[in-house]
């Protein structure tokens, strides 16, 4: 309690405190450990899921590799990164290689954002519950659970990074971080946009001393053309690439070209993006009155705590709180220009921490509210009141905790253990000499998604049609068995044409 005590220690100074030096060894080690707490179901079940198993099943088939698919989606050195991976017997057989790889880029993330936090001396609670919250994100947890995302954590750390080092006078420090956001790019551009995260923090301190709106503006400016270099560097490069390997750009990535588009667009940011900015932990797709409930609620906390419209109230507040509310948007630059509008949780993880830096600085606005209200009574009930703020920060923690893993054991690891004792069943029956076609039976119910946002609205990765034949053939594969046979995709026991081998994949319609 004395530990939690020190990290959620409220100051009751005007000005700006300065941090108390943590134990950083302390804080290293509490990273490391909760790490290991939030992604254990993934390291205890590492295997293959969705396209994963496209991706190792064509690695080595020139017309339709990995490497093919990136380029064409402007992301080169992700291709490369992938497709070496998924060639590889060492990693493809021990794909927990692939999932370290990505923690220990996701660390080294927790760390980088504490240590600007402390150097920033932003709140105690901020320094600790920000790091440990950011991986419970639906969007980073599927950079671990995903095989072929496990490059990701390393662009998003890259994007990080970049921004201070653009930012510095010294050329050298400059020229790393151009290559830093140039490589974050062309590895995953939602990774680049981290760079604005890094940015969301030093703008919540100028929000804090109430700089001028056309101040904030004009700094907004200013580091967005910071990024004209490596981003037309970067532009360039993908260029060449394709020119040299004759792919052309695929069309999930065309801009918007029309104000119908632009309309459309408008309207999906609205709705999708902009609201779940303030739901970043919720994975349910809700009915809109509770959407607009919970929204409501948030931002009506937001404005309470952040705004502060019954202090000092000024115009240029309002502005800039404005500012603050929609900036996130910009960690999801890229869906923003883009014609496609899917929602998808695993680009818009910048957009998602920095809203995570405004719930927590909302948090400790509200522990100096009940600080100060607390003010002038006794001792005994200011140590009392701000034990009773440690133990409502610490529970809302592990009820996150609890929900993360809850909803990543029946998206990643409940379905795909299903999966594989029914194939595993059926197919060590078979004689190694046996090629008779085989037929999975996936019932309608497996289909049907869940009342859920993005992918975890799948029961199962066998309900997307481009991974069924790659899973099977594979799977074959391992058994030593014929690879040629046919292989059918039925939804009722009477398509299965005879004779053949008939897979019951029913069980996936309720695992969820």
């Amino acid at each position: 309690m004395k530990i939690c005590s020190h990290i959620f220690k409220i100051t009751k100074s005007n000005v700006r405190p300065k941090v108390e030096s943590f134990p950083e060894k302390l804080v290293f080690l509490l990273l490391f450990l909760f790490q290991i707490i939030v992604f254990y179901p993934a390291l205890r079940n590492p295997k293959p899921w969705s396209d994963d198993w496209t991706y190792i099943y064509f690695a080595n088939d020139s017309s339709r590799n990995i490497f093919h698919d990136a380029i064409a989606a402007g992301r080169p050195i992700l291709g490369l990164l992938v497709q070496l991976a998924h060639q590889s017997d060492l990693f493809i057989g021990n794909p927990l290689l692939l999932q370290i790889s990505s923690l220990i880029g996701l660390y080294i993330l927790q760390l980088s954002l504490f240590s600007k936090l402390k150097e920033k001396r932003l709140s105690n609670s901020m320094l600790i519950l920000t790091p440990l919250l950011m991986i419970l994100i639906p969007g980073i947890q599927s950079y671990v659970y995903f095989l072929s995302c496990f490059p990701y954590s390393w662009a998003c750390l890259f994007g990080f990074l970049s921004f201070d080092l653009i930012s510095s006078r010294t050329p050298t420090r400059k020229v790393t971080g151009y290559f830093l956001f140039i490589v974050a790019l062309l590895i995953y551009p939602t990774g680049a946009m981290f760079y604005f995260l890094s940015y969301f923090i030093d703008f919540i301190i100028r929000y804090d001393q109430e700089k001028e709106f056309r101040g904030n503006i004009g700094n907004l400016i200013q580091i967005s053309v910071r990024l004209l270099v490596p981003f037309t560097v970067g532009m360039i490069i993908v260029r060449l690439v394709r020119t040299a390997t004759n792919i052309e750009r695929a069309s999930r990535i065309e801009l918007i070209n029309s104000i119908e588009g632009s309309f459309e667009k408008t309207a999906w940011v609205l709705t999708r993006l902009f609201v779940s900015e303030f739901r970043l932990f919720s994975v349910a797709s809700p009915t809109p009155s509770r959407a607009a409930i919970e929204t409501s609620l948030v931002f009506g906390l937001l404005v309470l705590f952040i705004l502060k419209p019954l202090e000092n109230f000024t115009f240029n507040r309002v502005l800039n709180f404005v500012l603050v509310i929609f900036l996130p948007l910009f960690g999801a630059l890229p869906n923003l220009v883009i014609l496609e509008n899917q929602f998808e949780f695993r680009t818009l993880t910048s957009t998602h921490v920095m809203s995570l830096i405004l719930w927590t600085h909302c948090l400790q606005r509200m522990s100096d509210r009940v600080s100060g209200m607390n003010h002038a009574r006794s001792a005994l009930y200011r140590q009392n009141s701000g034990r009773l703020t440690v133990f409502v920060c610490i529970l809302l923690l592990m009820t996150i905790l609890f929900n993360t893993q809850r909803d990543s054991r029946k998206l990643w690891v409940e379905p795909s253990s299903i999966r594989d004792n029914i194939t595993w069943s059926a197919l060590q029956k078979l004689d190694v000499n046996s090629t008779e076609p085989i037929c999975m039976v996936i019932p309608s119910s497996v289909y049907t998604p869940l009342n859920k946002l993005g992918v975890y609205s799948l029961k199962s990765d066998l309900a997307s049609s481009w991974v069924t034949e790659p899973y099977m053939r594979l799977k074959l594969k391992q058994f030593d068995l014929d690879l040629e046979r046919d292989i059918f995709v039925a939804r009722e026991f009477t398509e299965c044409k005879s004779p053949s081998i008939v897979i019951n994949y029913g069980a996936l319609g309720s695992s969820n």
